[in-house]
C-alpha cells in the first residue's frame, strides 16, 4: 500500500523505502562523474530508493570528451536530446554516432568514451543504467586514453570540417536543438 506524504513537488507516495517522486535536471545540481562528465541525478537509490535502475541527465560542453571507461556490471541506455555525439566503442574505438532522439545501448563491461562532436554546442543526453547508485561500477582505463583522445580529435575535426560521414537523417541546419541560430552545418560545408 502506498502512503501519501507532502513533498516540495506536491504529494509523494512511499512504498516502504521506495518513494514515487519527480526530479528535474533543471532543478538539480550537477556532479562530476569519475568518467569526467557532468551528471545531474534524477533517479537513484539515494533519491528514490531504487534497487535496480538509475537515471541522470548528462551535459557535455562543446568539444568535451569523457574519460575512457567501462561499467563492470551495468547496462546503459543513452538518449541524445541536444547536440551530436560519437561514442567510441571497444579497444579499437569504433565510433557510433548518435544525435537528437536517438537511443544508444552499451552492455556491461564494454569499453567506451563519449565525444561531443561540436566545438560550438553543448551535448545533452538522458542516461538510464542498471546501477541504482549511478556510478558504483565505473572502471577507468587510463592506459589507453591517449589513443582514444587521438581518435576523438580526428572525429571532432572531421565534424568541424564537414568530412565526417553523418547519418542522412541528421538535420544540422535546424535550430530546434541548438543554443544559437549561427551554427554552420558541417554537411553544408561540402556543398
Amino acid at each position: 500500500m502506498l502512503a501519501p506524504t507532502n513533498t516540495k513537488n506536491g504529494i509523494g507516495y512511499h512504498a516502504g523505502s521506495k518513494k514515487i517522486t519527480v526530479h528535474s535536471a533543471k532543478n538539480g545540481d550537477g556532479l562530476a562523474s569519475p568518467q569526467g562528465q557532468t551528471l545531474i541525478p534524477t533517479v537513484s537509490q539515494q533519491l528514490c530508493g531504487t534497487n535496480g535502475i538509475s537515471a541522470c541527465t548528462v551535459v557535455m560542453q562543446p568539444g568535451k570528451v569523457s574519460r575512457l571507461h567501462l561499467h563492470a556490471r551495468t547496462e546503459i541506455v543513452v538518449v541524445c536530446v541536444e547536440g551530436w555525439a560519437a561514442t567510441l566503442i571497444g579497444p579499437d574505438f569504433e565510433p557510433v554516432l548518435h544525435g537528437p532522439g536517438e537511443f544508444l545501448y552499451v552492455p556491461e563491461g564494454v569499453l567506451h568514451a563519449a565525444v561531443n562532436l561540436s566545438s560550438e554546442h553543448r551535448l545533452v543526453a538522458y542516461e538510464f543504467r542498471t546501477d541504482p547508485k549511478l556510478n558504483e561500477d565505473v572502471v577507468l582505463v587510463p592506459e589507453q586514453e591517449e589513443a582514444m583522445l587521438e581518435a576523438a580529435a580526428e572525429l571532432q575535426g572531421g565534424f568541424a570540417e564537414g568530412r565526417l560521414k553523418l547519418p542522412i537523417h541528421w538535420d544540422l541546419t535546424g535550430t530546434s536543438n541548438l543554443s544559437t541560430n549561427t551554427h554552420r552545418s558541417p554537411r553544408n560545408a561540402l556543398q
